[in-house]
């Protein structure tokens, strides 16, 4: 048998060449351009499940006070002279803390924080960070009185609390500090405990008139 000569024998062995290593490059470019904004959609998701779950429990929490307290709704604020006990975040500081498995105020900050929020509202001396203010009609100083859960006839369209990194409470003419975490949108918990998510912007109060409507907006913030 003869053999070829080492010297003339064929090389087949063939590099790529630039066009095809910058078709392959294209293509791995044009994929990361299409997956990106999927895991960026999915991380989302997954922050806003968390976050769905955090209020489910703030909403366990208040149901669970209420049990203790007659029906009895926590107070959301005493923000100045009031015959009302409490302090600039009563709900905080002091009702609901025991309820949320929480000792000590300055530990545990990640129950009360959305995932997506990045700079939450400091609190009660910068000790207690939150993402959620509270419904001051569900009993404050700027109502005067505590209130009751049966005192709301539309309880399932009621909120208790709305994602805000600006402040521990909310009213119907005060709605500035209202954020929009998730694709635009923002969790809701509701006075019944559950939680929705509202793709559109909350309801407010202003020179006479409710935005986006009358019905909705005393629903909203009133349960009537």
């Amino acid at each position: 048998m003869t053999t070829v000569p080492k010297f003339i024998q064929r090389n087949d062995k063939k590099g790529f060449t630039l066009i095809e290593l910058l078709v392959v490059i294209a293509i791995i470019a044009l994929l990361i351009s299409i997956l990106f904004p999927v895991f960026s959609q999915a991380r989302e998701k997954a922050r806003q499940a968390d976050c769905i779950n955090k209020l489910k429990q703030l909403g366990m929490a208040v149901s669970m006070y209420a049990q203790d307290y007659y029906d009895g709704l926590p107070l959301i604020t005493n923000a100045g002279a009031s015959p009302l006990p409490g302090g600039e975040a009563w709900i905080y500081n002091k009702a609901l803390m025991g309820y949320l498995g929480i000792n000590d105020i300055t530990t545990n900050q990640d129950k009360l924080r959305c995932p997506s929020d990045s700079k939450p509202f400091s609190s009660y001396s910068g000790n207690v960070l939150t993402s959620y203010a509270a419904n001051v009609q569900m009993g404050s100083s700027f109502i005067g009185r505590y209130r009751e859960i049966s005192e709301f006839a539309k309880q399932s369209n009621t909120v208790w609390a709305v994602e805000s990194n600006t402040k521990v409470y909310a009213a119907h003419n005060d709605t500035n500090g209202v954020c929009y975490f998730h694709s635009n949108g923002i969790n809701i918990l509701y006075l019944d405990g559950h939680v929705n998510w509202l793709n559109k912007s909350v309801p407010y109060y202003s020179s006479g008139v409710w935005f986006p409507s009358k019905q909705e907006g005393r629903a909203f913030w009133f349960g009537e």
